[in-house]
């Protein structure tokens, strides 16, 4: 049985992805070599801390996505509505941050939305506060 009990992937400052883990303890730990070399908490663990742990998870698998008008997920079906950009700008953190919750990265958040690079969990994370 996996020591880990849930894993999340948050994109790294320079585009590499890191995984932090909790166990059963709610010990975490990270991918990123400031916790596997110095064990130090890093930035990571205090992200999914600080609420990113809702951000992204596999317990029940990546939902579905479907492009509508609002913004909502559906439990029932695993599914995911994500709203089309119109002339009106949409709320695009909290369209990632309901994807990252439901299994999508940062990287296919940006392919829905043709956003550049500079779209990393860390610049999420800045603008959700």
């Amino acid at each position: 049985m996996d020591k880990w009990t849930r894993k999340w992937l948050i994109d790294g400052s320079k585009g590499k992805t890191w995984t932090v883990a909790e166990d059963r303890e709610g010990n975490y730990a990270c991918s990123c070599p400031v916790w596997k070399f110095r064990r130090l908490q890093c930035h990571h663990i205090e992200a999914v801390k600080k609420g990113a742990s809702k951000l992204l998870f596999a317990l029940i698998g990546k939902a579905e996505l479907v492009r509508g008008h609002t913004l909502s997920y559906d439990p029932d079906t695993n599914t995911l509505h994500i709203p089309y950009i119109t002339e009106r700008t949409p709320d695009l953190p909290s369209i990632a941050k309901k994807m990252l919750e439901h299994g999508f990265t940062m990287e296919e958040f940006r392919e829905q939305y043709g956003l550049g690079d500079e779209w990393t969990a860390t610049y999420l994370f800045r603008l959700l506060g």
